[in-house]
Parts: structure tokens; C-alpha cells; sequence
């Protein structure tokens, strides 16, 4: 400090007997919690007022030119759209030309069917084939050069439920380039539809065709099938063979039980009454077929064949009918009927010949006309019986097969009789397809894409009404997106609503000072702004010492100033105060004092003594420096020693007022502030809202206790608003009175704030 700065050493205080003991209620004041306050919050309709605030008349000056620049753009921007249609029907019914098919009666779910041409229309394949139609050459237009953008904005393919109608409408700047699209999306939907129905119709014949040569092949097969079963019988009437040979082995079960009863009644070694037959039956050897067939159901059938064989093959080479020649496939096959039936006629008759060879009769051929136990001896009726099982076995086995034969014979009829009825039916389908192929198909072009006269919709009114809006919005909307990313405190009563303020009240509002020009009414409103905060501080504290450290969020934000008027007004009033510069980094209030080489804080933490290394001014206020510190030495500050260190301050001052560097960005403000009654939270217009949040973030982690908020540097409007401004702008303004050189020397460096103080307090 210059030396004729009235700044002098030594320790002049003596222990004040009122502050006796006072460190221990100081410490207890350390313990409080922050007081519950009402939690601040900002509604979007708030944020959206702070951000314009003052600003209205710019906003809106500003969006009425951006608007009308915007809603001329607007309007020559945007065209009007035109639209051709073009209609298409599909008949849901055709009518019956011979009967009802599949091609003439209605189509099945036909509103599926319809959204089904729908989607097909406004495929990629038709659009493809769309711009290949030469109707764009015969209206003079080019074809899109993006099909599918183009198709995909400006094609509608409209079905309305259950009708038979297809409207497709292309919308185009261009009229005639609209039309052109229309006529050609429904040139290439008629090409596909007929190029599928054609396909179908192909389709269909194929299939048709592939299913008779099917049923004609499996007739066939089926017809040798069943020409191989019935080959031993020559017809397919296997009932009456089936009857003979059940009634053949029912004589023959007849005879054999006769045989068992012969046999149980026959005494050993003794004959019958009647003369004992030979083992064999000459007579069964001259039995003839006309013979057998008399008294044989089943040879009598094979020869009723036969002989309808020969008169068959008779009449068929009878030159006075067909006169078939003796080489023809016909009769050729006639005469192997013949040959197979006449085998079939000495096999039955052989048959019979074996069983009347062991039975035996007297009566012609009847088998049982006599007994054939009489007369024998029992070894001969044991033979017998034997003979007729095997005999019998044979036959059942032979009415089993014809019974079997006859089933699958029967199975094999009916199912040729099916095949032949769905042959018919096919061979009936394919004659009516052809005759409906003839008639009308469901497809009709009602109408082509026309060249519309009138525009479909005209967009350059709401365009440029749109536009015009958006545009006088636009400065609005980029005002309140840059307060939405770089909030700042603009206004002093933002401190109040704000959440990014916290929940601490303000103190009061400082008005911005210029270094050079500053009026009397801007120089007495700013000592009165210090004057009303120091009164709050009184009114909140308690009995004792107060002990405040004032900080902020950033750097140069007048924490320095705001410490020493507030230090001035309370030594004004006859407090006793101590302003202690604890920045070690910055050392602004040491620096202004130019005392960088005296004794101060640092030395101070080292003795637990302040006594030698106060200064006082003339305005009877104590400074203690930062002292002979460099800036490592605030990395480490201890906090006991500085507790001690306001331990033995509180004996001798009644308020005590600490500069700090910024809480975000200084080590020791944030051990201080633990240490300390309360925090002065210093908020410069400007500052970012964010920052500030983080500084009050940074306080509440600590577990400090914000006395209040003092919105500094506020614009004179902003101020003489402020309830804060109120009181002075009625009283008289008195010449300030006459500051002595060397005062205004020792607080000049301090900036107007300090000067205003010093210079409005009384004589």
C-alpha cells in the first residue's frame, strides 16, 4: 500500500468481555443445517418469459421480416397438383352361357380379392411396365426417372367395399404428365390381369387334360386288373360259381358225415348187409361233360359260357353280318375266350369226375342218389372218408378263392364305374370351359387417364401461410433454444423463481457501475444496495459474531468488491469487522492493497495469532491479508488451524467477512465455507445458470448453510424495478461529502462499488 495510505500495525483491539466465550455458541451455529425452504421450480411458460424478457420488441420486429421472407418462399415454393383418373371394372359374376362354373359364378370373398388388384396395381412390377407404355411418347412427356418415388407419392388406387369398381388416380404438377401416368398404370394392370388370366386358362387346360390321361390310364390298368381276377371264369357274374361250389361242398359234408356215422355204427371184421364196393368206380371214367353239366351248377355255367363264346364268335364271321376274316384281332381274341372257356369246362368236369369216383352212385351222376355206406367194410369206409376230406379241403379252398375273387372283382367294378363317371365329368368340364372362353371376360376399361382441366388441390396459400407462421416464429423459437442452452441470469428477480438460484433468499441487488462517468443517483443507489444487505444480515443473525464468507461460481464476479463495502458498511455502523482476503490464488483484495509482502492469513494459520498482523484503515475497518502464500499453499489450507485461527478472532470482532476464490474452482473456499456462520453467494448478471447450479450443488454436498444470494452488476432499469430500489428514489439527494485524497487513494483500486460505500457514509 502506498505509504500515505493511513494503514497502520499493531494489534490497537482489546477483548471485548461481550464475545467472551462466544467461540463455543460460533461453533454450535456450525453445526445448523440450511433452513427448509420452499423448493423453486420453473415452469416452461416462466422459462419462456425470463428468455423474452426485454427482448419483445426485437422478437417481434425481427420475426415479422424473417415471416414475410419465409411466406414469399412459400408461395412460389409450392405448385398446384392436378389429377387424372381412371376407372376399371371386374365383374364379380358372369352370365351362364351352358351351366354354372367356376369361370362365370361369383367370386369367392371377393372384397379380399379386390385388395388383392389393389396391391398387384401399385406393385413394382406394374409400375415397371408403366413407364415403358409408349403413351408418354404420344403425349410429348418423359417417364419418371424414379418409378417407385414417383408411384409410391403420387399413385391411389381407391376400392370402395363390395364394388366392382377400380378408381386409379396419379396426381402430377404437370397435367398432362398426370394423365400419361394414369393411362399407363391402367394399360399395364389390363396387360397383367389378361396375361394371368390366359396363364390360368392354360393352366386349367393342362391340369384337365393331365387328370384325364390319369383316369384314363388308371381305367385301363383297373380294366386288365379285372380281366386278369375273372380269367378263370370268363364273366364277371362270379355269383353262380360261388353257389355251385357251396352247394358241391355241401353234398360233400353230407356225404362225409354219413361216412362218420357208417363208421361209429360198423362193428371190426365185419361187413355191412350189402355187398362191399370196389375202391373205384369204373363208371366215373365215362361220365360225359353234357352229362355233368346236367347235374353240375358250376360245369353248366363254364359250358353255358362256352357255348355264348361260340355263338358270339359265330356271328362274327357270319358273311352276312360283320364277316369278320379268321385273322382278326377280334376274332382272334374270341377264339381265346373260347379256348380258355373250354379249359375251365374239363377242369369243372374233372373235378366232379374225382368226386364221383370216390362216392359213387347208381342213378346217372347224382352223388347222392344212394347211400355209399352199404355194403362196406369199415377199413373201406375210413378210406373213403379220408379221400372225401382231401376232396372236401380242395373244394372249400375253391369256394374261399371264388369267394374272394368275386369280392375284388366287385371292388374293382365300382371303382371303375367312379373313374368312368369322373372321366365323363371331366371330358363335360373341358367342352364348357372351351364354350366359356368364348364369351366376355370379367375385366372392363371403363375410361383411361384424362387430362385434368382444374387443379386437384392448390397448396401456395397454406404453403405461405405455413411458412410465413414458421418464420415469425423462427426468432422465437432460436432465442428460446439458445436460453435452453446458455440460461444466464438476466434479471435480479430470476434469483427468486429460479432452481438453478437454489433455495436461498436474496439479499439484495447491486446496480452496474461504470468505472468512469457514474452518476450521484447510480452512486447512492449502490451504497444503499450494501447498506440494506448489511440490515438483513443483521436481522437473520444471531447474538455473537457472524462470520460470512462471500464466494461465487466463476471467477470475477465482484467478490472482492462486495466483501469490502460490505465490510465498510458494517464498520460503518459501529461494528467491529474484520475482512480477511483467504483467496490464495487470486489475492485480489492483497493485491489492491498492495500489501503482497506483509503478514497476513498464511502466517496467521502457521502462530494461531492474528494480534501483529491485522491492518486497519481510517474507516476503522481490520484487514487481515493473504499474507507471504503462494498459490500450492491453498491446495493444503488446514481447517483446524483455521478454525482456531476464527476461534480467536470471535474474541475481538463482531463481524468477520472472508474473501474466497470461486467454490467451483478454488480448493480453500471449500474448507472455509465449512467453517463459517453462513455463505454470501455472489451471482453477476450474465452468469451462466448452469454454473450457478453447480456452485449450489457444490454448497449443499458441503453441508453449508447460503445466508442469501446478492444479484450484482443489475442494469439501472432492473434495478430502479426492484423493490430493493424503491426506498432511495424518494429521498433527497445531498451533495456527497468532500473524500480526502488519501482516502480515495487507498480505495480507488476497489472499483466504483468501494468508492460509492466509502463516499455516501456519514462524517
Amino acid at each position: 500500500m502506498n505509504s500515505e495510505t493511513p494503514v497502520m500495525r499493531g494489534n490497537p483491539l482489546t477483548a471485548d468481555p461481550r464475545l467472551a466465550g462466544g467461540d463455543q455458541s460460533a461453533l454450535a451455529r456450525l453445526q445448523e443445517k440450511p433452513a427448509n425452504l420452499p423448493v423453486k421450480k420453473i415452469t416452461f411458460a416462466r422459462f419462456a418469459a425470463q428468455t423474452f424478457r426485454g427482448r419483445y420488441f426485437v422478437l417481434i420486429v425481427l420475426g415479422l421480416i424473417v415471416g414475410a421472407g419465409t411466406g414469399y418462399l412459400g408461395w412460389r415454393m409450392a405448385r398446384p397438383v392436378y389429377r387424372s383418373e381412371g376407372l376399371v371394372r371386374i365383374a364379380d359374376s358372369l352370365p351362364v352361357v351352358m351351366k354354372e362354373t367356376d369361370q362365370n359364378q361369383p367370386i369367392q370373398a371377393f372384397d379380399t380379392f379386390m385388395g388383392s388388384q389393389k396391391t398387384l396395381i401399385m406393385s413394382r412390377r406394374t409400375t415397371d411396365q408403366a413407364v415403358l407404355d409408349p403413351i408418354w411418347a404420344a403425349m410429348s412427356r418423359q417417364p419418371p426417372a424414379a418409378p417407385d418415388k414417383y408411384f409410391a407419392d403420387n399413385l391411389v388406387v381407391d376400392i370402395k367395399g363390395r364394388s366392382e369398381f377400380i378408381r386409379i388416380m396419379v396426381t402430377d404438377y404437370d397435367p398432362i404428365a398426370a394423365a400419361a401416368a394414369t393411362t399407363a398404370v391402367v394399360n399395364a394392370y389390363a396387360y397383367q390381369y389378361k396375361e394371368r388370366e390366359l396363364r390360368l386358362k392354360r393352366e386349367r387346360a393342362g391340369k384337365l387334360e393331365d387328370s384325364q390321361s390319369e383316369l384314363k390310364s388308371r381305367i385301363d390298368e383297373l380294366t386288365k386288373s379285372l380281366e386278369a381276377t375273372i380269367n378263370d371264369y370268363g364273366t364277371t357274374k362270379l355269383e353262380i360259381f360261388y353257389e355251385a361250389q357251396r352247394a358241391k361242398v355241401g353234398k360233400m359234408e353230407y356225404a362225409l358225415n354219413d361216412l362218420y356215422g357208417a363208421i361209429a355204427t360198423a362193428k371190426p371184421g365185419k361187413s355191412s348187409n350189402q355187398p362191399e364196393k370196389k375202391s373205384e368206380n369204373p363208371k366215373s371214367k365215362n361220365l360225359s361233360v353234357d352229362a355233368i353239366a346236367r347235374v353240375d351248377l358250376a360245369t353248366h355255367n363254364f359250358k353255358s359260357e362256352q357255348e355264348r363264346l361260340e355263338d358270339e364268335l359265330e356271328k362274327m364271321t357270319d358273311p352276312k353280318q360283320r364277316g369278320l376274316g379268321q385273322e382278326h384281332p377280334e376274332v382272334l381274341r374270341i377264339k381265346s375266350q373260347i379256348e380258355s372257356a373250354k379249359k375251365r369246362v374239363e377242369k369243372s368236369a374233372a373235378s366232379y369226375r374225382e368226386i364221383y369216383s370216390e362216392l359213387g352212385s347208381n342213378n346217372g351222376a347224382d352223388l347222392l342218389s344212394t347211400s355209399i355206406t352199404a355194403g362196406r367194410s369199415i377199413e373201406a369206409l375210413q378210406a373213403s372218408a379220408t379221400n372225401i376230406e382231401a376232396i372236401l379241403k380242395k373244394n372249400r379252398d375253391e369256394m374261399v378263392r371264388i369267394g374272394k375273387t368275386m369280392r375284388a372283382a366287385d371292388h374293382a367294378e365300382e371303382e371303375l364305374k367312379s373313374l368312368q363317371a369322373e372321366y365323363y365329368k371331366l371330358v363335360e368340364r373341358q367342352n364348357s370351359l372351351k364354350i366359356e372362353e368364348r364369351s366376355m371376360g370379367r375385366l372392363e376399361l371403363l375410361s383411361t387417364g384424362d387430362v385434368p382441366i382444374s387443379p386437384d388441390r392448390d397448396p401456395r396459400i397454406r404453403m405461405a401461410a405455413v411458412t410465413g407462421v414458421a418464420g415469425l416464429a423462427l426468432p422465437w423459437g432460436l432465442f428460446l433454444l439458445t436460453g435452453m442452452v446458455w440460461r444466464k441470469f438476466r434479471y435480479s428477480d430470476e434469483m427468486e423463481t429460479d432452481p438453478a438460484a437454489g433455495n436461498s433468499p436474496l439479499l439484495g441487488i447491486l446496480p452496474e457501475l461504470s468505472e468512469t462517468g457514474t452518476d450521484r443517483d447510480e452512486m447512492l443507489a449502490a451504497a444503499h444496495s450494501i447498506h440494506q444487505v448489511r440490515v438483513s444480515l443483521q436481522a437473520r443473525s444471531e447474538p455473537g459474531t457472524q462470520t460470512y464468507l462471500i464466494t461465487s461460481a466463476a471467477a470475477g464476479e465482484g467478490k472482492t468488491s462486495l466483501t469490502l463495502s460490505l465490510g465498510l458498511s458494517f464498520a460503518v455502523s459501529k461494528q467491529r469487522t474484520l475482512v480477511i482476503d483467504a483467496d490464495l490464488v487470486g489475492r485480489h483484495l492483497t493485491a489492491k492493497l498492495d500489501m503482497q509482502g506483509v503478514d497476513g492469513l498464511h502466517e496467521a494459520l502457521e502462530t494461531g495469532r492474528i494480534e501483529s498482523l491485522l491492518q486497519r484503515t481510517d474507516d476503522g475497518l481490520f484487514v487481515l491479508t493473504a499474507g507471504k502464500a503462494a498459490a500450492q499453499h491453498a491446495y493444503a489450507m488446514p481447517a483446524s488451524a483455521f478454525r482456531k485461527l476464527l476461534t480467536e478472532a470471535r474474541r475481538h470482532f463482531d463481524v468477520i467477512l472472508i474473501d474466497s476464490g470461486p467454490i467451483l474452482g478454488s480448493v480453500e473456499a471449500a474448507v472455509l465455507a465449512q467453517e463459517v456462520d453462513g455463505v454470501i453467494f455472489a451471482i453477476t448478471r450474465g452468469q451462466k445458470q448452469r454454473n450457478v447450479s453447480q456452485a449450489m450443488s457444490r454448497l449443499a454436498a458441503l453441508k453449508v448453510k447460503i445466508v442469501g444470494l446478492i444479484f450484482n452488476r443489475a442494469k439501472p432499469e432492473d434495478f430502479r424495478r426492484s423493490p430493493y430500489g424503491s426506498s432511495y428514489r424518494s429521498m433527497s439527494v445531498p451533495p456527497a461529502p468532500q473524500a480526502t485524497k488519501t482516502r480515495i487513494e487507498a480505495l480507488s483500486a476497489f472499483g466504483p462499488l468501494v468508492n460509492a460505500v466509502d463516499a455516501r457514509k456519514p462524517e
